[in-house]
């Protein structure tokens, strides 16, 4: 089994790490898509939303650094998963039910805006994207590793921060905190991990502490 010494953090030394590539985890840079991201026209504060896509963007970047060590990832392939989630939530509409139209948005950014050396390998990318739709649409065993890796990613970081759930998914799914709340514990009883790396490095993420604080708050709220 493979550990990291360090846990994964969202700051702006690891941003430019990953952007410029600092550890050689992937192909190439990717310092032509930053202005793109940042200055996304349509940001909300749930899937969209700079903290979100930074954090499964950097995320990705450590399951790189572990595939590598594994030798089941190249270079190649590494990029097309840091893509995909730099840009999978890209114009997202920040309203329920509309997944599908999110995903036709990334794929019309990506059309528009891919590098020519990237652009034979859209199709790819996309489909990487589309392991994030919601509700899910594709079961374990038919994904490939890098759209495990990425489901994985994308739904721990739904649990990064109590501000996140309430302020973020709260406004994007117009619900009140103990709606959250509730869907938050459902969430937890149907959870599980799709790749090797999210059961070895985001175990703590679905951890049954934060399972059974949820159920504690709420019956709390619900007492009259």
């Amino acid at each position: 089994m493979i550990s990291f010494d360090q846990p994964v953090t969202v700051d702006i030394v690891n941003i430019m790490h990953m952007f410029v590539n600092l550890h050689c985890r992937y192909e190439g840079n990717l310092e032509d898509y930053v202005k793109l991201v940042y200055s996304e026209p349509n940001i909300h504060p749930g899937h969209n939303g700079l903290q979100h896509v930074l954090h499964v963007t950097s995320v990705c970047y450590e399951a790189c650094e572990y595939y590598n060590r594994l030798d089941n990832i190249t270079s190649r392939e590494a990029r097309n998963l840091l893509i995909a989630a730099l840009f999978h939530g890209y114009a997202h509409l920040g309203q329920p039910g509309k997944d599908e139209v999110n995903i036709a948005a990334a794929r019309a950014t990506l059309d528009k805006h891919l590098l020519e050396h990237d652009r034979e390998h859209l199709d790819e990318i996309v489909l990487i994207i589309k392991a994030t739709q919601s509700p899910h649409s594709a079961r374990g065993q038919s994904m490939t590793l890098l759209q495990a890796i990425i489901r994985d990613v994308d739904q721990t970081s739904e649990m990064a921060g109590i501000g996140g759930i309430f302020n973020g998914f709260g406004s994007e799914l117009d619900m009140t905190p103990i709606k959250i709340l509730e869907q938050q514990l459902e969430f937890f009883q149907r959870f599980r991990y799709y790749s090797d790396f999210g059961r070895v490095f985001l175990r703590d993420e679905a951890s049954s502490d934060r399972w059974s604080a949820t159920q504690h708050l709420l019956g709390i709220i619900g007492k009259d």
